[in-house]
């Protein structure tokens, strides 16, 4: 009797755990929507591909009012198949062209899925994560599929984009175009004028913004002239994202941070933040972060503005002078090249704060030579321009231009406010034309000088950046600075992506060179968390000492001699070997450190041979090779049966 009520409790229990996993099963159903523009109906539930709605903002409306229905604060999630979307809601009940995709707290919205859920013969795709992406990919942003939120209200007449040569800006029509595609801003704001925070994560990944005209700046407050893409607050994530082809008046033609918020592993190409006549606005062509924010393993490439072609990080004057108040925005691991600026800063500019961390910042163009304006001199820098503060580490400036003859890569404004002992610091980073750099208020620890030419023509020790992939011109030749016009006709090929990698070579004398924000003593005390990363802008892990810019800097080819007996590897430590059918068999093509060397031999063992090692004379780093997690513990680290030979 006793085995039956045990028997009759264990089946009873199986049914209540059978009812559990499949009450969670229902929730996770109920917390999602699908949306197909193509396939899709209005009157559908959207509760499946076959049953999609075809209007996204009525799907994020149906989906927050179900979950604050049932008490649930997060987990939502909508599914939007390619195809372009028009917002269709206003953001304050005005004229339409304060429409706007308006988030909800709580939801992720996922783009790049097929039209009807599926691939041809294929499933249904029921997780981001297998959402097909284009051969060869190499970054987040490159979905086969492209999903596209539009500002256009018109269609049938779109904006347009056109570079021009010799103006130096972008020629932009907008006929009829939306303040801010995308507004994360849904708590509205304080009496100060700031954002409310989002209570819980909203999140926006996989999707394509384009044609948003943030122009109005007679609004009340500043909304209207800032962020004509994405409109983001803390507690707002874009992932995996294409923003292009927007424009704001007065900061953040792509995306506006507003006091918080995270840009991530996303695209930011030919947008723009003009500025008003006689105005000094005009801040971020790609992207402003304001009192707060991140933008991290991204690409920021052929953006314009009046300051910070790229980039803008601004903290509002009269900060009061704490690290905290500085250091409350970050760039991480990110692409910021052939941007240009017509008033200051090529590339990035940093007003009152900001920490720049694994940047590269490359061939940049700032034609403000001559300009004045409130009383300050503007064409000082093609990379990045500091007023008051900023903090750089683990960064590489190169190849900007100032105007046409000029080729400075950082400036900090020697009439700066220094209200506070608080000095601008910048950490084993690089920089071309580092001679000419005006470097006042700035303190500097292991800065790497480079060469003004990307490469040289035979194998030397001088320090060229080696870069595999730079844009090239019609003849081969490395392009100018700036925004480049032959990209204007953006096609969603992978071209776009790869013509603006700036991968350095393996001989680079960028490998290795950085440190982790925790390993340096000098800013133990400084908060930085919000700027340290273990990973580059594809993912992959830098080592113990990290390498400058937004690549990992990998070993190279190696190519031993070999005879019947023997295998052998030459090393010249003064020597920048960049021959492309490997190196290491001879002294003609070298390897530059010894570590390398002998880890090819501890993965390769050569069964049968002698294993010999030639170190010509000169300086052997140790980098490459670390006993543990600490940079300190570099150290040559011996192979077995490996013989090495100086003295060459």
């Amino acid at each position: 009797m006793r085995k039956r009520v045990r028997i009759s409790s264990i089946v009873a229990l199986l049914f209540l755990l059978a009812a559990a996993v499949t009450a969670q099963q229902r929730v996770d159903y109920e917390l999602r929507r699908y949306v197909d523009v193509k396939n899709g109906a209005y009157a559908n539930d959207g509760r499946s591909w076959d049953k999609a709605r075809n209007n996204l903002q009525d799907a994020i409306n149906e989906l927050a009012e179900y979950m604050a229905t049932n008490g649930i604060t997060e987990g939502g999630e909508i599914f939007v198949a390619e195809g372009t979307y028009s917002p269709t809601e206003s953001t304050e009940g005005g004229s339409t062209l304060f429409s706007s995709f308006k988030m909800s707290p709580g939801i992720a919205l996922y783009g790049g899925f097929p039209a009807g859920g599926k691939e041809d013969g294929g499933e249904y795709i029921e997780d981001p994560a297998h959402r097909p992406m284009r051969e060869g990919h190499r970054y987040g942003w490159q979905f086969k599929y492209e999903t596209i939120l539009s500002g256009d209200l018109l269609g049938s007449n779109p904006a347009t984009f056109e570079w021009s040569d010799e103006n130096q800006s972008y020629t932009t029509t907008f006929p009829s175009n939306v303040y801010h595609v995308v507004w994360f801003a849904v708590k509205g704001f304080d009496s100060d004028g700031a954002p409310v925070a989002l209570d819980h994560e909203a999140v926006l990944d996989g999707f394509t913004v384009k044609h948003g005209y943030a122009s109005d700046e007679t609004s009340s407050g500043v909304h209207y002239s800032r962020g004509g893409g994405i409109y983001l607050v803390e507690g707002g994530v874009v992932r995996n994202c294409i923003v292009t082809e927007n424009s704001a008046t007065e900061r953040g033609g792509g995306v506006y941070l507003d006091g918080g918020g995270l840009v991530e592993s996303s695209y930011l190409h030919r947008n723009t933040s003009p500025g008003a006549a006689g105005s000094s606005e005009g801040y971020g062509g790609a992207a402003a972060l304001s009192g707060g924010g991140d933008i991290r393993y991204s690409m920021i490439v052929n953006n314009f503005a009046a300051n910070g072609g790229g980039l803008a990080l601004y903290n509002p004057t009269g900060s009061t002078g704490t690290l905290a108040d500085y250091l409350n925005m970050s760039a991480v691991s990110t692409i910021i090249a052939n941007n240009t600026a017509s008033n200051e800063a090529g590339g990035v500019y940093l007003h009152n704060g900001g920490i720049l961390n694994n940047l590269t910042v490359v061939a940049n163009r700032c034609n403000g030579t001559g300009i004045t304006i409130n009383d300050v001199q503007n064409g000082k820098s093609a990379g990045v321009y500091v007023k008051n503060y900023g903090c750089i580490i683990n960064s590489v400036f190169w190849g900007g231009t100032v105007g046409t003859t000029g080729f400075v890569q950082y400036y900090h404004r020697p009439d700066a406010d220094k209200t506070s002992a608080i000095t601008s610091q910048v950490f084993y980073s690089a920089f071309s034309d580092q001679a000419i750099t005006e470097w006042t208020y700035t303190y500097r620890s292991s800065v790497l000088s480079l060469e003004r030419e990307n490469t040289a023509s035979v194998s030397e020790a001088d320090n060229y950046p080696v870069f595999t992939h730079p844009p090239l011109d019609a003849d081969g030749r490395l392009a100018r600075a700036g925004v480049l016009s032959e990209a204007d006709n953006y096609t969603g090929d992978d071209d776009y992506a790869t013509r603006y990698d700036w991968q350095p070579a393996p001989v680079s004398p960028m490998r290795e060179y950085g440190r982790r924000i925790s390993d340096l003593k000098e800013l133990s005390t400084y908060p930085l968390d919000r700027a340290a990363t273990t990973t580059d802008i594809c993912g992959d892990s830098y080592n113990i000492c990290p390498s400058l810019g937004a690549y990992h800097i990998g070993s190279p080819e190696i190519t031993p001699y070999e005879s019947d007996d023997t295998v052998a590897l030459f090393v010249d430590p003064e020597v920048n070997s960049m021959a492309e059918g490997g190196l290491g068999g001879s002294w003609e093509t070298p390897l530059a450190y010894l570590n390398v060397a002998l880890e090819h031999f501890r993965n390769n063992p050569y069964d049968g041979k002698k294993r010999i090692i030639y170190v010509k004379e000169g300086t052997v780093s140790p980098l490459c090779s670390y006993f543990s997690d600490r940079y300190l513990s570099a150290g040559i680290q011996l192979v077995s049966g490996v013989e090495v030979y100086g003295g060459y």
